[in-house]
């Protein structure tokens, strides 16, 4: 992430050799622009708040956002966001960043669409809190979500916005709870629940997000029940003798 925020604040000295190369800056009070004399039609904008500060800075071709541009908090001036444009649009790495300093959000786009990996960060320490992938803004591919502590809490695949493949959700002792199956964002397949010392609790099958067929209840990983279902109406059970 330090290497992301490098690169992207390496443009900045640009925008001081422009200032120094060329006396035409123009100022619409809130703002600064300043030509560049290398392309007819891009500009360096200086966006001012209220108070004076800072609160906007990038690039601009023929009238849109084209670059690197940089948002700032309106209290502290503290850097807010990264991003970078093509034609107004979002096109490249996408950085958001908490008032204390921290990166909260990275994102990738391309014409104005989140593809790639989407990683958010808690507020403070700075951990993975949840990493997904997009393509033209749909979920796609994998997803996992993290505890505070940067344990891993559910891990799952997604295709086309929607659930599918095995599915595993995880205790903060690294023992998986749940372990379920689907096929375009229904339960369908094997199924299973593990106690809090990650042995099995439960297991059986789902159809369209219904209870199917014969499941069977552990304690301590021996059997103590059947049950069996059809389309999530339980029609028997069994105990199981020891």
């Amino acid at each position: 992430m330090k290497i992301i925020l490098v690169i992207l604040l390496s443009s900045v000295p640009f925008m001081t050799h422009a200032q120094k190369a060329s006396k035409q800056v123009e100022n619409k009070s809130d703002t600064v622009i300043t030509k560049d004399p290398l392309t007819p039609g891009r500009e360096y904008w200086v966006i001012h708040n209220l108070k004076g500060n800072i609160s906007s800075q990038g690039f601009m071709l023929q009238g849109k956002k084209d670059g690197t541009w940089r948002e700032y908090y309106d209290g502290n001036s503290a850097l807010s966001k990264i991003a970078e444009y093509k034609g107004d649009t979002l096109n490249g790495i996408a950085v958001t960043v908490s008032a204390s300093g921290s990166v909260q959000t990275e994102e990738t786009y391309m014409n104005g669409k989140k593809n790639g990996l989407r990683i958010s960060y808690s507020y403070f320490g700075g951990r993975m809190k949840l990493l997904e992938n997009y393509t033209d803004d749909i979920l796609n591919g994998t997803k996992k979500t993290f505890y505070e502590d940067g344990k891993i809490q559910e891990e799952s695949n997604y295709k086309n916005g929607k659930r599918d493949g095995v599915v595993t959700w995880f205790l903060q002792n690294g023992s998986p709870s749940m372990e379920y199956t689907y096929e375009n964002g229904q339960l369908q397949g094997p199924a299973k629940v593990f106690d809090e010392n990650g042995k099995i609790k439960q297991e059986g099958i789902y159809r369209n997000d219904n209870e199917e067929g014969e499941w069977k209840e552990y304690k301590d990983s021996v059997l103590v029940k059947k049950i069996i279902y059809r389309q999530g109406q339980i029609l028997k059970e069994v105990q199981v003798k020891k």
